[in-house]
């Protein structure tokens, strides 16, 4: 045998020894498996960690292979791979694995099971870095967490903080809800999540869209932090700020959300809406509007049914009309709005119920107002105010077209007064009063039942000069520019007419009289004060005596009741007193009439003629002029010859301020108080003119005998 044939064995030993060592690592490589020791593991070793953080580990790989001209600094692993890094295992069919940073790429069945917090994610490929433990996973990525699933294709997630989140559309769904959006964050730690731009919350009852939601997969609780929408069967809700809690589906709103249902809009600055009672509560300038009816109801707090429709106010609650140019108010302390069908409404007011618009006003304890009908229906001593007219009974229904008062119906214990001048009332009562309105004012007044009137007749400077006092089955008034202008009496008719100054001041008005401007609405802001009662520090209520019956109450001619000593009842110093001293000195001297005779026809005359408070307003001109005045310019002014300038600066002076406080002009004082003296002389000549007849048959007597 030769040298070369020698080597032969040799060379074929090594062969069979590299042989056996390949096919042991090739079995040792496909049999390994998590926590397999041996000749894998001090492959897989690398360089001491000097980062302090901890390493990625390959649990288990059917094949690992590095290959430094295809990829210098990775390390092929494939089939069956698992890596663990903090207490988390990580799947997939093939990886990357980059030593010198602690990373890895993982393709195919990508799967990270967290089973301290129960979090399972799945997707098509993950890039998982060591150090920063931040997830990036693409494509059918699915994160699934207890009852929560998160959908998306794109989703990063950071093990160190817990938080998840996808920012190329995504999805996160529980036991109740499904909620989408462009961007969000889901807290693993806590289950809760943070949505934005283009957000949809998808519940059985309702959809919810917003701008910016954040959600407690824990609580079922939505917090609304931007323009919100919510669509359900009864209607829409437009927030911007609140809470809904959608397992109770119940929402709390700030910031004057909005409630759209059907006609029905309403606003408030909070409001809580439940929808399964079909119940809204709203607080702060609440406004329910029915924008058919062009009708609002408004309060601090007002309660809604979407089921009947029906919402109601308190608190400065009232009913504001806009169906025309002139708009209604009405408040009430509890006030209601009640959908009848799609076109009409019942509002209805109870406690303190206060009505203004421009051509007529109204108080009442309680009222009822029919949209379809146009019919205000007030009750419990209601009165209705326009111009200078007022209406009061036992029930009131106003009439409306247009928008318009047209006419108003009182029922039982009805009157209606117009106000003249000063204590000067035009009255009508009776069973049941219609008055009907033109362009804002009261044109005709029907009264039927025991119809029974009072009303004045007037000068031409208008100055009561006459009471006439009537009863009729029915009376018909007719107005123009606020005055009577033509009184028709109808059926059997009794009536007495007096002039004014033989009127006691008593009898100026019925014993039930009520005037009552204290409870007048004077614009939309005084619907809301409290009416006082009439009578009781509110209304003015004119006191008079009990009587039996109408013609018997009427006064008995002048003659025939006892004369009363007026001077007892006016200042002494006053113009009437100086004008009696002027008379009584000019008439003692050319009638020969005694001074007592004299002064006690002026002072009647004039005490029933001049007001009061329109003699002490005079008091001080009086003393200045009147009396500095001669006996014979005074009876030539009273005689209407002459009115003495003395008389009218002495009223200029005392100021147009005070005399309109009394309704008073210089004028009409100067003018009533001529009228009545004039009056006054005139008894008087009559008695100068039969005492000098008789002077003259005493003087003739003894001649004839």
């Amino acid at each position: 045998m030769n040298e070369g044939d020698s080597r032969h064995p040799i060379l074929i030993a090594l062969a069979l020894t590299l042989l056996s060592v390949a096919g042991l690592l090739a079995t040792q490589a496909r049999s390994s498996a998590p926590g397999t020791a041996g000749l894998l593991s001090s492959l897989q070793k690398a360089p001491a960690d000097t980062t302090g953080k901890e390493r990625i580990i390959i649990e288990h790989v059917d094949l690992w292979r590095f290959d430094k001209e295809v990829n210098p600094d990775a390390q092929i692993l494939t089939g069956n791979v698992v890596f663990k890094h903090d207490n988390a295992l990580m799947y997939c069919d093939s990886a990357l694995l980059y030593r010198e940073t602690n990373r890895f790429e993982a393709f195919g069945n990508v799967h990270i099971h967290q089973a301290q917090d129960t979090v399972d994610i799945y997707c098509n490929y993950l890039d998982y870095d060591g150090y920063t433990k931040l997830a990036r996973l693409r494509e059918l990525v699915q994160m699934e967490q207890g009852e929560n699933t998160l959908l998306t294709d794109s989703l990063d997630y950071d093990r160190m903080s817990g938080i998840a989140y996808y920012f190329d559309y995504g999805s996160v769904a529980d036991s109740l809800n499904v909620l989408s959006s462009v961007y969000a964050e889901y807290s693993t730690v806590d289950k809760t999540a943070v949505f934005y731009n283009d957000v949809v919350l998808q519940n059985d009852n309702f959809t919810l869209y917003s701008d910016t939601l954040h959600y407690d997969t824990n609580t079922k609780i939505a917090t609304i932090l931007g323009p919100t929408t919510i669509e359900g069967d009864s209607g829409i809700i437009y927030a911007t700020r609140g809470i809904y809690r959608t397992e109770e589906d119940v929402a709390t709103l700030l910031d004057r959300a909005e409630i759209v249902s059907g006609s029905r809009w309403m606003t408030g600055d909070s409001l809580i809406y439940d929808r399964p009672a079909h119940f809204a509560d709203l607080y702060g300038s609440v406004i329910l509007r029915d924008t058919a009816e062009r009708m609002e109801l408004r309060g601090n707090h007002v309660m809604y049914n979407d089921s009947t429709e029906c919402g109601e106010a308190i608190d400065h609650a009232y009913i504001y009309e806009y169906s025309d140019s002139d708009h209604l108010f009405t408040s009430a302390d509890r006030m209601q709005l009640i959908k009848v069908d799609s076109v009409n409404n019942i509002a209805k007011g109870i406690g303190n119920v206060r009505t203004w618009r421009r051509d007529a006003q109204a108080v009442a304890d309680s009222m009822v107002y029919l949209t379809r009908d146009s019919v205000m229906k007030m009750y419990g001593r209601p009165f209705v105010w326009s111009g200078l007219s007022q209406v009061t009974g036992d029930s009131i229904r106003l009439f409306m077209k247009n928008g318009a008062v047209e006419r108003a119906l009182i029922g039982e214990n009805a009157y209606m007064a117009q106000h003249l001048r000063k204590k000067y009332y035009n009255q009508m009562r009776g069973r049941e009063v219609e008055a009907y309105f033109h362009e804002g004012e009261m044109d005709s007044v029907w009264t039927r039942g025991n119809a029974e009137t009072i009303y004045f007749s007037e000068n031409k400077d208008s100055i009561q000069t006459e009471q006439t006092h009537t009863q009729s089955s029915e009376i018909l008034t007719q107005l123009e520019n606020r005055e009577v202008v033509r009184i028709l009496l109808l059926g059997q008719t009794k009536g007495r007419t007096k002039p004014i100054f033989l009127v006691e001041e008593s009898d100026l008005v019925y014993p039930d009289f009520v005037w009552f401007p204290e409870g007048r609405p004077v614009d939309s802001l005084d619907i809301f004060r409290r009416t006082p009662t009439p009578g009781e520090g509110g209304g003015d209520l004119v006191p008079r005596p009990p009587t039996t019956g109408l013609l018997q109450d009427l006064p008995t001619p002048k003659e025939e009741q006892p004369r009363q000593a007026a001077q007892s009842t006016l200042p002494s110093d006053s113009l009437v007193t100086a004008l009696t001293d002027s008379i009584i000195r000019t008439m003692a001297d050319t009638t020969g009439i005694s001074i007592d005779s004299i002064r006690s026809h002026v002072m009647d005359s004039l005490a029933v003629s001049l007001p009061q408070a329109g003699r002490e307003i005079l008091q001080g001109a009086a003393d200045s002029t009147l009396r500095a005045t001669s006996g014979q310019r005074l009876t030539e002014f009273l005689d209407g010859r002459q009115r003495p300038a003395e008389v009218t600066d002495s009223l200029r002076r005392v100021g147009a301020a005070q005399l309109d406080s009394l309704g008073l002009t210089p004028k009409s004082v100067t003018d009533g108080a001529e009228t009545m003296a004039r009056q006054a002389i005139t008894g008087l000549k009559k008695e100068a003119q039969q005492a000098t007849i008789r002077k003259e048959d005493e003087a003739t007597e003894p001649k004839k005998k």
